[in-house]
């Protein structure tokens, strides 16, 4: 099955198909619910699914030139600063929620003057270790968690 059926399956359907390599691949409690809605309109073949989700258990060491991306202008003092501003925001946010999570990232992107790519660009890296990944900052952080976001985010800063 390729990218275009597995686009037009029901979200159950698509599950039925996904929750096996999704269970095999994840050491990590997660809404395995929410993941496969990232995933499916991203999604080319079921195989792919353990390589693309690999970083919600853990992130892998990586090179902090990640963070260098000139259609987002970020590079490291960049994303160390963006990362202070995020973590000092999402820890005050109860409302664990994509849409949520997204609007506070946004605000905050304009109170400290930045585009918004210069804030979910480097907690997107932060968060999954890879510059490409089946979903977005904010959708990442609802997927692992908000405590494991926050932790993500604190060694993130830690290397920069």
């Amino acid at each position: 099955m390729n990218g275009q059926y597995i686009r037009q399956l029901s979200e159950d359907e698509f599950f039925a198909y996904a929750e096996p390599y999704l269970k095999q691949t994840l050491t990590r409690n997660v809404d395995i619910k929410a993941l496969a809605r990232v995933l499916q309109p991203r999604l080319e073949v079921f195989s792919d699914i353990p390589s693309q989700i690999g970083f919600i258990n853990n992130v892998a060491e990586f090179d902090t030139a990640l963070y260098i991306n000139k259609k987002m202008k970020t590079d490291q003092a960049v994303a160390k600063q963006a990362l202070a501003f995020a973590l000092e925001k999402l820890q005050t946010v109860n409302d664990w929620s994509n849409d949520n999570l997204f609007a506070e990232l946004k605000a905050l992107a304009e109170e400290k003057g930045l585009k918004n790519g210069q804030i979910m660009y480097p907690v997107r890296i932060a968060l999954s270790g890879r510059e490409t990944t089946p979903g977005g900052a904010t959708e990442i952080a609802v997927i692992i968690g908000k405590n494991e976001t926050l932790r993500r985010i604190e060694n993130a800063l830690e290397r920069l």
